[in-house]
């Protein structure tokens, strides 16, 4: 008869139960006094720190010349310094200028130069922006810097006409509304005179016209 596990389980246990009392109880069945000693002191031992031997001059030379003649460089030479960058060029404040007139007469001629917000007086040899004046035309301005030259031509402002046509513009909502209202008191207006056309015909009093 195959007995189940729980059971034979059950059975280790009673047999080891004798040694566990033995271990816990004296034969009188009194509880044993158990005493902790607690261990012997153990003195730290520390082993001495080994010198480090002294870098030679030797190993210095070794690695100047290992950067001075680098193992990875096809040439066995250290990369040249990078190049500066180029200083940026200045701005062309000429390109926003406009020529607005001419002044003056013969030698004494010169030109009406609106730049940076303000119009000044430039005569032929006086900079502007960064550019000196050449020559001076009934239509234009020749401007050189260096060995660049540029002309522009005479301009002249006109006036702004979107406010002239701001109050028109205006106008004409004001005036579709007007048309849109007459419009529809005019279909009241019918709608009451036939209403009051049958209202007569069967002898009741007309109704008032808006």
């Amino acid at each position: 008869m195959k007995l189940p596990v729980y059971v034979l389980w059950a059975l280790v246990a009673l047999v080891q139960l004798p040694l566990l009392l033995s271990q816990w109880f004296t034969p009188d069945f009194q509880l044993r006094q158990f005493v902790w000693v607690p261990p012997a002191a153990i003195r730290p031992q520390s082993d001495p720190i080994p010198q480090l031997e002294p870098t030679t001059s030797a190993d210095a030379s070794v690695m100047l010349q290992i950067m001075d003649r680098p193992l990875f460089s096809p040439t066995r030479r250290p990369p040249p310094p990078p190049k500066a960058p180029p200083p940026p060029e200045p701005p062309d404040l000429l390109a926003a200028a406009n020529i607005l007139g001419l002044y003056g007469e013969g030698a004494g001629a010169g030109v009406l130069v609106e730049s940076e917000g303000r119009v000044q007086r430039v005569k032929p040899g006086a900079e502007v922006a960064g550019w000196t004046l050449k020559r001076v035309s009934p239509q234009a301005a020749e401007f050189e810097r260096g060995t660049e030259s540029r002309e522009l031509r005479i301009t002249r402002k006109r006036a702004n006409a979107s406010p002239a046509r701001a109050p028109t513009e205006a106008l004409a909502p004001n005036a579709a509304a007007a048309a849109q209202s007459k419009k529809d008191q005019d279909a009241v207006r019918d709608s009451v005179r036939q209403m009051n056309a049958r209202r007569a015909s069967i002898g009741l009093p007309p109704l008032p016209e808006p």
